[in-house]
């Protein structure tokens, strides 16, 4: 297809209400692990944004390598998030699908030039760079949200 937006290795995301029980589900019966875990608090790393504002949050995220893709637990530890607002409404399940770019700034113009709205926005804090996360308001047309990723180098390695 003309146009598409390219991307290297996908990542799916599940929103869950206790992080070390669903690693301890996913990697009882998926095998899945080790996790990667980090918390992500927006008042220590400035610049993170839902729909251009500032927001206030704190998650608790845990990774690990599932087949050639990623997978992504997310409980929410403060904050009325978009992971929140979907769990309220859904309980734990399936948030998003990530594309990690090797063009980000690319992807991010196609999705733009497509209509979609970028909903939450920030940085990914690398030992040697700084990266980018965004999501795009893709619900409707997709059926799910789609995040775009620029993850830095030594985050991407435990997945590789």
């Amino acid at each position: 297809m003309t146009g598409a937006i390219q991307f290297d290795k996908l990542q799916v995301c599940v929103v869950v209400e206790n992080l070390d029980e669903a690693m301890k589900r996913y990697s009882d019966l998926l095998g899945i692990g080790p996790f990667v875990i980090y918390t992500v608090d927006s008042q220590e790393l400035p610049g993170i944004t839902r729909e251009g504002l500032p927001t206030n949050y704190k998650v608790r995220v845990g990774m690990a390598k599932m087949g050639c893709g990623i997978l992504e637990l997310l409980e929410n530890l403060r904050g009325q998030t978009i992971w929140k607002d979907f769990y309220d409404r859904h309980g734990e399940g399936v948030h998003h699908i990530g594309l990690l770019v090797e063009d980000f700034a690319g992807a991010l113009s196609a999705f733009k030039d497509r209509g979609f709205k970028v909903t939450v926005d920030g940085p990914i804090a690398g030992k040697n760079r700084t990266g980018r996360f965004t999501y795009m308001n893709t619900e409707k047309q997709m059926g799910t949200t789609l995040e775009i990723l620029d993850f830095p180098e030594d985050l991407l390695k435990a997945f590789s």
